[in-house]
């Protein structure tokens, strides 16, 4: 961990005096110093910077909510599907002690599918096979990649989402928390692909922030480049304005979800929306919060911390 940091210290650093104020705002607001360059901290008064969700407190959270008895439910996507079949929408196998035949009975009808590391996040190690024409070939390339992995069936994308980009998912990240019978949301929105076959802010994605209580995509999308997009970057299509499909369905199925395990209760959700309604691709027990604090959507330069410390207050 000190290795990580002081690696992010020399790379964000742009002189000494940046360099102690990384220090600083690390013993002051728990922020790493790669929060530091994201969320803009030079330009940022004292008052503004305790504004912000950082790797302190995000830790804090996940160390006092989530049970690491019961992460592996999130983490192992086979357990995921199963304990949220409900939710999952889709097909699967695991390539766990998988045979051709039911690699075969699997495809079947299938035009496309999505091998997943059953413990990747961020898209790691993600494939999608989309030329089925040999399955022996197929099979055979699966059972040569290292460790357990989950296939999934392609998800058919509603067609409002497709307009926008239609070569990957664009996925909807919600972030939750739960206390008995009360789930708030605390941050989320849609991560546009862009120009890649999986809508991943790691890589090239963009993200349109959601209003809660319409479900309306307000703002425009925006990266922490400091780049922001009324349109798709590709497309060209509108990203401001949109009413996401199914919004009051999603509420639902969050609030039901975020349920089914209570010992884990801050999970950032990603759902896909079909043209039948929503359905979950994963749970996260390190939901994330950098992405849904990018300066270019946050209002007098002030982040979300509110509203997650009113999670540690309950």
């Amino acid at each position: 961990m000190i290795k990580t940091y002081l690696k992010q210290l020399k790379e964000n650093s742009t002189g000494i005096g940046s360099y102690f104020d990384m220090i600083w705002c690390t013993i002051r607001y728990g922020a790493s110093p790669n929060n530091y360059k994201n969320f803009g901290f030079k330009e940022l008064n004292s008052a503004q910077r305790a504004t912000y969700v950082t790797n302190g407190l995000s830790r804090k959270i996940i160390k006092t909510f989530n049970d690491p008895a019961y992460i592996d439910i999130f983490e192992d996507k086979t357990e995921f599907a199963k304990r949220f079949s409900d939710y999952f929408g889709r097909t699967w196998i695991s390539t766990e002690h998988l045979t051709y035949d039911a690699f075969l009975k699997f495809l079947d009808g299938k035009e496309k599918f999505i091998y997943k590391p059953v413990g990747n996040a961020q898209g790691k190690g993600i494939h999608i096979f989309d030329n089925l024409k040999n399955p022996k070939k197929v099979y055979d390339e699966i059972q040569g990649l290292p460790g357990k992995a989950i296939l999934e069936e392609w998800i058919v994308q509603h067609e409002q989402l497709n307009a926008v980009y239609d070569k990957a998912i664009n996925c909807l990240r919600i972030i939750t928390f739960c206390k008995g019978d009360s789930v708030k949301f605390l941050a989320g929105g849609v991560t546009w692909g862009n120009g890649k076959q999986i809508a991943n802010v790691c890589t090239s994605g963009i993200v349109s922030p959601v209003d809660f209580e319409s479900g309306i995509l307000k703002k425009p999308a925006a990266d922490f480049s400091g780049r922001v997009y009324k349109t798709h970057p590709i497309t060209n299509a509108n990203l401001v304005g949109i009413k996401v499909p199914y919004w009051n369905e999603i509420k639902i199925m969050l609030k039901n979800a975020a349920k089914e395990v209570p010992q884990v209760r801050y999970i950032g959700w990603d759902v896909a929306i079909t043209p039948d309604g929503p359905i979950l691709i994963e749970g996260n027990t390190t939901p994330g919060y950098r992405y849904y604090q990018i300066p270019a959507h946050m209002e007098n330069k002030c982040g979300n911390r509110r509203v997650y410390e009113s999670c540690l207050r309950e």
